[in-house]
C-alpha cells in the first residue's frame, strides 16, 4: 500500500512540474526570407523581462520551460529595425512557433 501511494505521489508531482510550454522563433530577413544567424530577442511578460536569447547559426531560437500565458518578443539586431510581436500565446505542453521577420535599417 505504501509503495502504491509513493508511486501515485511521484506521478502526480511529475505532472505538476510538466505544465510548461516552449517558444520557437525563426528570425528572417524581410527581403530574402533567409534566416538571420545570431540575432538577439528579448522575451517579456506584461510585468517583467524573462531574458534575452540569441539565435543559433541557423537563425533559430528555442525558449523552453515557459509558464502558460501571453508573451511579447522584441528583436535586437544592429543591422535591422527593431520588431515587436505582442500577445504570443504559450500553452502547457505545446510548442508555439513564431516567424520574426526583420527589415534592414
Amino acid at each position: 500500500m505504501k509503495l502504491l501511494l509513493t508511486i501515485s505521489f511521484l506521478l502526480f508531482c511529475s505532472f505538476c512540474f510538466a505544465q510548461t510550454g516552449e517558444l520557437k522563433v525563426n528570425v528572417l530577413d524581410f527581403k530574402t526570407m533567409k534566416t538571420i544567424p545570431f540575432s538577439k530577442i528579448f522575451v517579456y511578460t506584461d510585468k517583467s523581462l524573462l531574458g534575452s536569447f540569441t539565435a543559433d547559426s541557423s537563425g533559430n531560437i528555442a525558449v523552453d520551460n515557459l509558464s502558460p500565458g501571453k508573451l511579447n518578443i522584441v528583436s535586437d539586431n544592429k543591422s535591422y529595425k527593431s520588431q515587436t510581436i505582442n500577445n504570443i500565446s504559450i500553452a502547457a505542453d505545446k510548442i508555439t512557433f513564431v516567424d520574426l521577420i526583420l527589415k534592414k535599417q
